[in-house]
């Protein structure tokens, strides 16, 4: 499989275990906490977990010269990832989009217990702002990419009303 075929098939296969409908801040920066699962090695029930968070930074003045997003923090192929994403697979506004992983660990247990044992524990700390999303191991960029342009697709319409409901667009 060359990179296109990989990065389009990590792109169709991500899964969100578990949404998080949060909309992103129409005038401030967001953050989209997560968690990633992926198999650790095909036919092993061990599960790699990262657990990080995406800020995304809408600029602070728009200039025309200002058309393309820039990801900061998605490994060491994230301008190959990214490039891709942009140019072939969806328009993405021109924000910052800054990863930062937490930290990392292998749970002994297969994706499903480990992320229902995740899930259970942000439902008991009252945290419903927390995705867990379960990638592929060695592509999980653009497992958070696509997570992260697509709260800010579903943030669109929110942002929209109230834009106009701030006099920004008649």
């Amino acid at each position: 499989m060359d990179l296109r075929e990989k990065i389009e098939y990590v792109w169709n296969n991500t899964k969100i275990l578990r949404n998080v409908e949060k909309n992103l801040f129409t005038f401030g920066d967001t953050a989209l906490p997560y968690f990633l699962v992926a198999e650790l090695v095909k036919g092993n029930p061990s599960t790699f977990v990262r657990e990080g968070e995406v800020i995304i930074k809408r600029p602070l003045i728009y200039t025309p010269y200002q058309d393309t997003p820039h990801f900061k923090g998605f490994g060491e192929k994230e301008k190959e990832y990214s490039s891709f994403i942009i140019h072939r697979m969806a328009y993405i506004p021109p924000y910052t989009y800054q990863n930062a992983s937490k930290s990392f660990y292998i749970s002994s247990d297969n994706v499903e217990e480990t992320s229902a044992r995740l899930s259970k524990r942000l439902d008991e700390e009252g945290n419903n702002l927390t995705a867990i999303i379960n990638t592929m191991m060695d592509m999980w960029e653009v497992s958070v990419m696509r997570y992260s342009i697509e709260r800010m697709v579903k943030s669109l319409p929110s942002n929209i009303t109230e834009l106009k409901e701030r006099g920004f667009l008649s």
